[in-house]
């Protein structure tokens, strides 16, 4: 200990050595007063976003600011947050216009005279609807009232039809697919999701009554830069949860297709029941199997879509109807109705679980984490929470205010997806 005292005086009494430390002592002192300016700015920075998230006027202001101190990562920011903002409110409020609209055709479907609409037709207005838009989505419920036929394209598989144009010549207008493409077309949703190039929300957007796909609904997932990877195993679950929405969301579009036929024609409800038992086997796979491979399919489908979900995405009774499996051949247009209502509730809680699963993954991630399913069952037990509280805000809300049942709705569900960080699919 002696010697290194000495060496260590030594040392420390040489003119250029002690000259240096000082200086590298204040290079320290230097780096480190700088790196904590640094963080109490971006600190402040953060604060300041924080502030005004949901002012994109005040945002866009801070931008132009901070571009001109020459902080452009700052200013990069605050735009960003701007644009985002400025986003999601245009999305919500063409989310706002066309419930209200689809509200007031409902309204004229039922036989309500416009002048008795007055509070949606506000409502719409005030979200940047046009009177345009109300007059059309009225005509439209008059319409549905008087049960007009659907338009279908009858004929035997390949059959072409043509028109004639004002020089003679023909011109195709429809050809009948073949069962088999109409088969194939059904998977095209399944392939996009395990492709990873698309948001789920936007697949499950672009799906078809007939499984396919409009292109132009979809999304692209962004490129991660400089963010966390996502492990193997969390990779193949969140593949699995996905697949698994995206064939409720196949089946969700069906059961919405089938529903409006149902309201247009109610008695016309003969084969309805087959169509929904077909398209479950269809994406299942099941189409070529055995008969009681089949029956045994559709004996525990249902309950093993219940048993996926957290409690409180539907009303007990909802459950139970769903619970009992498809409706018979032979049963009346209200039974057949009633289950397709709590079977659209039910599927499209289960389409939700890839937006759950996914934002799960992508909070990790932006985070700079490796992300991995741990928690995930936690977010879907907060999501039924909040799905049942919402119901029953729903319920009650509109209970004690009947004439304002579109507006109570759209706030409850506004409010909803701030939380979830995404419009629940059965509002949408």
């Amino acid at each position: 200990m002696a010697k290194f005292s000495q060496q260590f005086l030594k040392s420390m009494s040489s003119p250029g050595l002690f000259e240096m430390g000082v200086a590298n002592l204040g290079d320290k002192l230097s780096d480190m007063r700088l790196r904590q300016r640094q963080t109490r700015e971006s600190e402040n920075i953060q604060q300041i976003l924080q502030a005004n998230i949901n002012n994109p006027a005040k945002l866009q202001q801070l931008a132009q600011e901070y571009q001109i101190k020459g902080n452009a990562a700052a200013a990069a920011a605050f735009q960003d947050a701007a644009n985002r903002v400025t986003a999601k409110d245009t999305a919500g409020q063409q989310r706002g216009v066309q419930g209200g609209l689809t509200a007031i055709t409902q309204a004229a479907a039922r036989g309500v005279p416009l002048e008795q609409l007055q509070e949606g037709v506000r409502s719409v207005v005030a979200q940047g609807g046009t009177q345009a838009d109300i007059m059309s989505a009225y005509k439209a419920g008059v319409e549905l009232a008087k049960g007009e036929e659907p338009k279908i394209i009858q004929g035997t598989p390949g059959t072409q039809f043509f028109t004639q144009d004002e020089t003679g010549a023909m011109v195709l207008q429809q050809t009948v697919p073949f069962k088999d493409e109409t088969r194939q077309e059904k998977n095209e949703a399944f392939e996009l999701a395990k492709t990873g190039k698309y948001t789920p929300k936007s697949i499950q957007d672009a799906i078809q009554p007939n499984g396919t796909i409009d292109y132009s609904l979809l999304e692209p997932i962004g490129d991660a830069v400089e963010r966390g990877n996502v492990s193997s195993s969390a990779e193949k679950r969140n593949n699995t949860i996905s697949e698994n929405a995206t064939k409720a969301s196949v089946s969700l579009s069906r059961n919405r297709a089938l529903q409006q036929s149902l309201f247009q024609n109610p008695e016309k409800s003969t084969g309805i029941v087959s169509d929904l038992r077909t398209s479950a086997l269809n994406l299942a796979g099941l189409r070529d199997a055995e008969e009681e491979d089949k029956t045994a399919f559709l004996r525990t489908r249902n309950t093993d879509i219940i048993n996926s979900l957290p409690p409180g995405v539907a009303s007990d009774t909802d459950v139970r109807i769903f619970s009992q499996g498809f409706p018979d051949e032979n049963a009346s247009t209200q039974e057949i109705m009633r289950y397709l209502q709590a079977e659209e509730r039910i599927l499209a809680a289960a389409s939700d679980m890839a937006l759950v699963s996914d934002r799960h993954l992508q909070t990790q991630i932006d985070a700079g984490l490796d992300a991995t399913m741990v928690g995930f069952e936690n977010k879907k037990q907060q999501y039924g929470t909040i799905m049942q509280k919402a119901l029953r805000d729903i319920e009650e809300q509109t209970a004690a205010n009947p004439e304002n049942a579109t507006e109570i709705e759209q706030r409850i569900i506004r409010q909803v997806s701030e939380v979830l960080g995404f419009v629940p699919k059965f509002y949408r």
